[in-house]
């Protein structure tokens, strides 16, 4: 047994995966040196108490993590695994995938000793951070895109239907992005965006959402408001009123020449508005966003640089800027 069990540490080494044994009686740990060498840490930087290992689990993982391993010891999981961070020597934390079972139980079923396995999977982690982002966010301006803002605005439908509480979209459209692009290319243009992203982020509340649907194009997901639809559209045309006058205020744009010199140009560029309330969801996300949309073609055709709500009860657009 002794020697079939140093052929698996020896095989589990060599994989570069850390090895844990830890006897439950005791709460004492073995940790290999490649355990340890994951994290940045020497021999004698890590004692054999359980205790170590909690200290180095980040805390927002550590409940979780110590729920998964309580399950498998009283046996509702055949193998205990998790994904979580543990803390480096060096103050920065790894990814880590942890595996193990329970090899030893008393008469009772009592577990008395388990071990297992440390993976470094931070890079992989990191890959699905990537793709994560390219999928849900803008790569430009770094908001959420079409498809997260589908996900948004339909929980905010949802809140919305159980607090009896009124929500907002507001649908943007720049009034005069083509000319910059037109005159000073591309780099300008992505420039502004990201500028208009910013600026519309400093204007609404961390319960909003702030999208972004393809070129010059923006959704705002306005959360809770008021049960009442007269203060419902008060409050959300107030903030819809301060987000078109800042976004009315000059762009100051830091370019290159053809002598690869930086200069700065001055842009004024509006943005046209269309606000449509919600307040639970007999409406369809796709209703919700044509209605805002249409309003937002509303206020093009009434002079652009405007805000305009679109009239639930009568599916016409109100004509009054708000």
């Amino acid at each position: 047994m002794a020697e079939s069990e140093f052929r698996w540490k020896f095989a589990i080494e060599g994989s570069g995966d850390g090895l844990w044994d830890w006897d439950i009686v005791t709460n004492k740990v073995f940790f290999t040196e490649s355990w340890k060498q994951i994290l940045g840490y020497t021999d004698n930087d890590i004692n054999n108490k359980l205790g170590e290992w909690k200290r180095l689990v980040h805390p927002d993982d550590l409940v979780d993590v110590l729920h998964a391993v309580q399950k498998h010891l009283e046996g509702k999981t055949p193998v205990y695994i998790s994904e979580y961070r543990l803390l480096c020597k060096d103050g920065n934390y790894k990814w880590i995938l942890d595996r193990g079972v329970v090899v030893s139980r008393d008469e009772h079923g009592k577990p008395l000793r388990a071990i297992g396995t440390h993976t470094d999977i931070t890079e992989r982690k990191h890959m699905e951070e990537i793709i994560r982002q390219q999928a849900l966010y803008d790569t430009l301006t770094k908001l959420p895109n079409r498809r997260l803002l589908v996900d948004r605005l339909t929980q905010a439908m949802s809140i919305s239907k159980r607090s009896g509480k009124h929500g907002a979209l507001l649908f943007l459209d720049l009034d005069n992005f083509k000319p910059l692009n037109d005159t000073h290319g591309h780099e300008a243009g992505d420039l502004l965006l990201i500028e208009v992203a910013n600026r519309l982020k400093h204007c609404v509340r961390e319960t909003d959402t702030v999208a972004r649907i393809g070129g010059d194009e923006f959704v705002v997901v306005l959360a809770q408001f008021d049960m009442d639809v007269k203060a419902s559209k008060l409050e959300a045309g107030m903030l819809a009123e301060k987000i078109r006058a800042e976004l009315a205020k000059p762009y100051i744009l830091k370019l290159k020449n053809e002598h690869n010199t930086d200069i700065l140009v001055e842009h004024h560029c509006s943005a046209s508005i269309g606000l449509t309330l919600f307040i639970d969801e007999q409406s369809s996300v796709n209703d919700v966003l044509k209605n805002a949309d249409d309003a937002m073609y509303q206020a093009k055709n009434a002079g652009r640089n405007q805000v305009r709500l679109y009239s639930e009860n009568s599916e016409k657009l109100d004509n009054v800027s708000v």
